[in-house]
């Protein structure tokens, strides 16, 4: 009889969901904003904004994507 899943990989799971998710809300409503604030170009603030959303959304991807070698792990 196989054995549950372990508490390690949920635990793995859920730090994996919270740094893909939380990354992004956290730069979409503090970094960016703050980024427009202080910049005294907005052309120059929208394309720091988005090099910097650029690597958020590489770094939720890998998130994600581990997240689903988990699951596949798990129904296997």
């Amino acid at each position: 009889m196989r054995q549950a899943f372990p508490p390690f990989w949920m635990s793995v799971q859920r730090l994996l969901l919270s740094i893909a998710v939380g990354g992004m809300l956290v730069l979409a409503y503090v970094a960016v904003p703050i980024i427009f604030q202080q910049l005294p170009d907005r052309i120059i603030a929208g394309k720091l904004a988005g090099e910097v959303l650029v690597y958020s959304n590489y770094l939720s991807l890998f998130c994600f994507g581990l997240l689903i070698l988990i699951a596949l792990q798990k129904a296997f």
